[in-house]
């Protein structure tokens, strides 16, 4: 079973309630779980989130739509995916985070392709050169790797940020880097993820110009459109990314 693992909760520090927030209509996590759903490499979407009662609008979508969805410790991020993956007997773990609304789901299928047993993660390049822009963050794992940091990892940073401990151990854990194909032009210091408000305006702005089409927009296809609108790509330029 290959399985996205999307992390999704309402009390956001810098933008709460943002994976609700609305473009053209849809919520952001009901745009992003209709793009993942033309992933061909998945066999199920599980959208992550805690048992707190902010979360219950998160659940109500999820019933909504049909999204599976299952319900863990707010804090302990890293017991909510295990338990997750547990419980639906998932294989393949691929990570996504539910502020990444334009997630392709052929950069899904690309890096879950890629991924082997002579890795303990397979990742694309996010934020470089030769990478994609930040909001196509995808991270791909065995069940088995990540129940072994679950049982190692101790520490309340390495709990919440789960895949943290991997890159914090680079003697137990071998890392794949998958580049972005040689045709995408793309400046991959755009933003395409939703942390602060400046970021929303540029996704409900890309969603508004590509309607109902948005569903299947490729990367391609977006990076065009933000080239012929220079001014709308760089209106989130200056927000930085929580490290």
């Amino acid at each position: 079973m290959r399985c996205a693992l999307v992390q999704a909760r309402m009390t956001s520090k810098r933008l709460p309630g943002k994976v609700l927030m609305k473009a053209n209509e849809k919520t952001l996590l009901e745009i992003l779980i209709s793009r993942l759903s033309l992933a061909k490499q998945l066999d199920e979407i599980v959208v992550i989130t805690s048992t707190h009662s902010s979360d219950n609008p998160i659940v109500e979508v999820c019933e909504r739509v049909g999204c599976q969805v299952y319900r863990g410790s707010l804090r302990d991020v890293l017991d909510r995916a295990y338990n997750a993956s547990k419980s639906y007997g998932a294989s393949i773990i691929a990570r996504i985070t539910a502020d990444c609304v334009l997630m392709d789901p052929r950069v899904v299928d690309m890096v879950v392709n890629n991924h082997n047993d002579d890795y303990s993660l397979t990742r694309n390049i996010i934020d470089k050169e030769g990478g994609y822009p930040r909001g196509l963050d995808v991270e791909v794992m065995t069940s088995e790797t990540l129940e072994e940091i679950n049982r190692r990892a101790e520490d309340r940073y390495n709990r919440e940020h789960f895949t943290h401990y991997i890159y914090e151990h680079p003697e137990l854990y071998n890392i794949r880097w998958i580049e972005a194909p040689e045709g995408l032009r793309c400046d991959p210091h755009w933003r395409l993820c939703v942390d602060e408000w400046e970021d929303f305006l540029l996704i409900r702005s890309i969603v508004e110009a590509f309607g109902r089409r948005i569903i299947e927009a490729g990367i391609e296809e977006i990076c065009e459109f933000l080239w012929e609108n220079p001014k709308l790509a760089v209106i989130n330029r200056h927000v930085r990314q929580r490290t």
